[in-house]
């Protein structure tokens, strides 16, 4: 971590759309259609939809590298007492392998546990890459679900870390 590195609350949603539109294409072109990835964004990164989610108590925390915004995670209370949901967490490929998702995960967990959470879950689709950095940071699989998501079905796991 060469760069100058912040972690801020953040609502300026067309950063967070912006930044989005720029990551799900090469996060995700060798693991779902190219036609699920833009249906996809265009349901859950317009302004609105991300305004809307955070008026749903999801917060929004962006990276920043040199100054610049380079990555974000989105998080709320989940179902269950103790429990807090990673909804989004995308770190910009010029900056990955550098820790910074690491960073993220941790700052959620370090807000989560202040608001009495003991347990962070996510979903990862089954043949993304990205289930192996979770792993390394502890989450264990405890479930395979496919979610219909419009025309599509998302083929995940889900995850959970004990905080």
């Amino acid at each position: 971590m060469s760069q100058p590195v912040s972690i801020s609350e953040t609502v300026d949603f067309a950063s967070v759309s912006k930044l989005a539109y720029e990551i799900w294409p090469g996060t995700y072109e060798a693991v779902i259609p190219k036609e699920q990835i833009y249906y996809m964004l265009d349901r859950m990164y317009t302004i609105e939809s991300l305004t809307k989610q955070h008026a749903d108590e999801h917060t929004f925390l962006m990276l920043h590298c040199s100054g610049q915004s380079m990555g974000f995670v989105s998080f709320s209370p989940g179902k269950e007492d103790g429990l807090y949901r990673i909804h989004k967490l995308y770190v910009h490929q010029s900056v990955q392998g550098k820790g910074y998702g690491k960073l993220l995960v941790d700052a959620v967990a370090q807000r989560a546990k202040q608001l009495g959470a003991t347990c962070l879950e996510l979903n990862v689709n089954r043949n993304n890459p990205a289930l192996n950095f979770y792993k390394k940071l502890g989450f264990k699989i405890t479930l395979e679900e496919d979610i219909p998501y419009g025309p599509f079905i998302l083929n995940d796991y889900r995850l959970q870390l004990t905080i």
